[in-house]
């Protein structure tokens, strides 16, 4: 998929979550923004998108975003384990409805 692709799918999912009131920010590392870039192109999306973290390191992600040590060190960067803890981490640390969170290779 290309950037165009991705905005004509980012406006549908932003509009049912503006309609909702349904807040939203995401924790990335792969995408390294990329997501965050998509999602900011939607007009109107600043009424529910409180912002994203990019945590590209194993710091990172375990500083800013609390994700655990063990959880690192046991399931790596890399993993279904990893990527749920970015998602509850962030959906804490902006204080919204659904967070999100991405990393892979």
């Amino acid at each position: 998929m290309n950037d165009i692709e991705l905005i004509n799918i980012a406006n549908k999912v932003i509009a049912r979550f503006i309609n909702s009131g349904t807040t939203l920010a995401v924790a990335e590392s792969c995408t390294g923004g990329w997501l965050s870039k998509i999602i900011t192109e939607v007009s109107g999306v600043s009424a529910i998108y409180k912002g994203g973290i990019c945590s590209y390191s194993n710091e990172t992600k375990e500083c800013i975003l609390g994700v655990n040590k063990e959880t690192l060190l046991n399931f790596g960067a890399v993993s279904e384990q990893t990527a749920t803890e970015m998602a509850t981490n962030v959906k804490r640390i902006m204080n919204c409805d659904v967070g999100v969170g991405i990393t892979g290779i």
